[in-house]
């Protein structure tokens, strides 16, 4: 890109950096004029203007759009406005992914995600899953972020959202890249930069262009690469100043293969110099190693010693901040394992005693038929007893009767015989008289 080029790229972008400035300086009086402490968790009117104010700032000045974002969780507090919420969070997702800021922007993409869900907001859902698979990619977490990529991609293809789809194309093109299969990553960025044209997604458009001259830089296609970066310059606006310090490093890296040093140190510092404007600790240390690696080439390795620093300092700082975040995860794994070894502790406990409350109900239901027996046993064998003395009452009753009985026969036996002799001896004498 020769400087008369870059002039009339400058003179275009001064009317839209212009109206840009004057939308955030409107948006910024208009927050002025109003009370913060006095505003009512209800007034979504407030909580626009904070959005939008956070949105603007995004990709200029992430610690501005982090501030308003976060007013808006101040505002709200205990309050519940899920849309609110689910906004803000949008945006600290955004906010912390570009200052490399992983855990912070891992805890609001959950939240996003969360809220999202709340409201079933398919569109916002996978607004937050893209955020966690980019923050699986700032983690290195790459298997993880491309099977989180290809939620998203089919979540956008059954919901008809062409821009999500190419999103996912396009984060997915930044994963296969990131693990060196370049082959995919061209066809996943490829696919997002023909969707982008053919819906005019500007920004989607720009940045699928600059990951594209990555990949070929990689590949060592350098004059590919620095086309599909200058392409990407001409799409992107004067506000997202992210986008450009990422395609000026792509520029410095391919100038650098093609041994253009002067090229590769301009744009090199211009990105880094953004870089350090957003604090983007990555686009930092990434600049910086691309021109301590043109410098040592150059054989200036003073200059070349002085972007190491830079770069190792931004590196380790990365890296710790990985490391805790490693050890942020772990100690959530261990805590969630504890948590669960808890409950079940307590889920076998409550086995226990449901067991032991079964068992004793058991005994007392035992126990209770043993004393219902025995007290039948104890009334039958009284009973028995008693039935056995009335018998043996009325069996003496009857032998007494019977011995009575028996004596009244006797006598009356013994009392008629001589009557009846005396009848018998008569009837004999009638009998034999006629003879």
């Amino acid at each position: 890109m020769n400087k008369k080029y870059c002039f009339l790229s400058i003179l275009f972008f001064i009317p839209f950096l212009s109206l840009a400035q004057t939308k955030k300086d409107s948006l910024r009086n208009e927050l002025k004029r109003i009370n913060i402490d006095q505003i009512k968790p209800t007034d979504s009117a407030v909580f626009e203007l904070l959005n939008s104010l956070s949105t603007v700032y995004k990709n200029e000045n992430p610690d501005s759009s982090i501030y308003y974002a976060n007013t808006i969780l101040y505002i709200l507090r205990d309050e519940k406005n899920d849309q609110a919420r689910l906004n803000a969070h949008t945006r600290l997702t955004q906010a912390y992914y570009i200052k490399s800021n992983s855990t912070e922007a891992f805890a609001h993409a959950n939240k996003s995600l969360e809220y999202a869900k709340n409201l079933n907001d398919l569109s916002a859902q996978l607004y937050a899953i893209n955020g966690l698979g980019l923050v699986y990619l700032l983690q290195n977490k790459l298997p993880e972020s491309i099977r989180t990529f290809d939620k998203s991609l089919v979540l956008a293809q059954e919901i008809g959202d062409e821009m999500r789809v190419a999103i996912s194309y396009f984060n997915k093109s930044i994963a296969y890249d990131e693990m060196k299969s370049y082959d995919s990553a061209m066809v996943n960025v490829n696919k997002a930069i023909t969707l982008s044209r053919k819906n005019d997604y500007r920004e989607k458009w720009s940045m699928a262009l600059n990951r594209k001259g990555v990949i070929l830089s990689n590949l060592n296609k350098f004059d590919q690469s620095i086309i599909a970066h200058e392409e990407a310059i001409d799409l992107i606006e004067a506000s997202n100043k992210w986008e450009l310090c990422f395609a000026y490093a792509g520029l410095s890296k391919a100038y650098n293969g093609t041994n253009n040093f002067n090229k590769a140190v301009f744009y090199g510092k211009e990105s880094l110099k953004i870089a350090q404007s957003l604090g983007a600790k990555w686009d930092i240390f990434h600049s910086a190693n691309i021109l301590s690696e043109t410098y040592e080439k150059q054989g200036n390795y003073k200059e070349a010693f002085n972007y190491y620093k830079i770069y190792k300092t931004y590196n380790d700082s990365i890296f710790t901040e990985k490391s805790e975040t490693k050890l942020a995860t772990l100690r959530l794994e261990q805590s969630n394992k504890e948590k669960e070894e808890f409950q079940l502790k307590n889920q076998l406990q409550a086995e226990v005693i449901s067991q032991q409350r079964y068992q004793l109900a058991l005994i007392i239901l035992a126990i209770s038929i043993l004393a219902i027996l025995l007290v039948y046993i104890f009334i039958n064998a009284k009973y028995k007893k008693k039935v056995a003395s009335q018998v043996k009452e009325q069996r003496d009753e009857l032998e007494q009767l019977n011995i009575s009985k028996d004596k009244i026969l006797s006598v009356l036996a013994h009392d008629m015989r001589s009557p009846i002799n005396s009848i018998l001896g008569l009837l004999y004498l009638v009998k034999h008289s006629n003879e």
